[in-house]
């Protein structure tokens, strides 16, 4: 078995975040041909990808009107990705998004401590959730405190990460939007699980 499977979530990947996507992954994957990905994906997304990428669309949630079935279609996609990680053996799972914290926060808390995956979780905008609700703040801190790498965009992202206690700053890792300096970010995609 390759030691080097990951997971790519990203539950937004359509319209400008769909080429991001594409590019970021066909990026990490010549720079890391041996690495066998699964990209979990907005069933919008159409890109095409470097071969040895699996594009699994499983999110439509966008496409209900009634919040009630979007949240449990979203709940129904995650279950949908834990199953496939747990079959494919999944070492490390790389998020993007918490769209819904709750489920997303359950999601990471399972496989990490149940499946004994490596999490990496993309902060996009600690800032925001600083004047978020008191839960989705907690929430938010909680994913933070239990990836095993976090991914910021900008340095003052990181800086304003130091306001947030628990989290160990070591793990932090700088990437700046579009395809500069991966190796950074796929050294980090070099862990094993057993």
């Amino acid at each position: 078995m390759n030691n080097k499977v990951i997971a790519y979530i990203d539950q937004q990947s359509y319209h400008g975040l769909e080429r991001y996507d594409a590019n970021l992954l066909t990026s990490i994957k010549k720079i890391k041909p041996d690495l066998d990905i699964t990209f979990y994906c907005s069933t919008r997304f159409k890109s095409k990808v470097a071969s040895g990428i699996e594009v699994l669309p499983v999110f439509n949630y966008t496409e209900h009107k009634s919040k009630a079935i979007k949240v449990f279609s979203y709940l129904t996609s995650i279950v949908k990705i834990i199953i496939d990680i747990y079959n494919k053996k999944i070492k490390i799972v790389h998020i993007q998004w918490a769209k819904l914290p709750i489920i997303d926060l359950l999601f990471i808390f399972f496989i990490k401590f149940f499946l004994s995956i490596k999490i990496v979780y993309t902060e996009h905008n600690p800032v925001e959730h600083e004047k978020a609700s008191i839960a989705h703040k907690y929430i938010n801190k909680y994913i933070n405190i239990l990836s095993n790498n976090l991914v910021v965009h900008t340095k003052s992202s990181y800086e304003n990460m130091k306001n947030m206690s628990g989290i160990d700053f070591r793990k932090v890792i700088i990437q700046p939007h579009g395809l500069m300096k991966l190796g950074v970010l796929t050294k980090n995609y070099n862990h094993r699980r057993e």
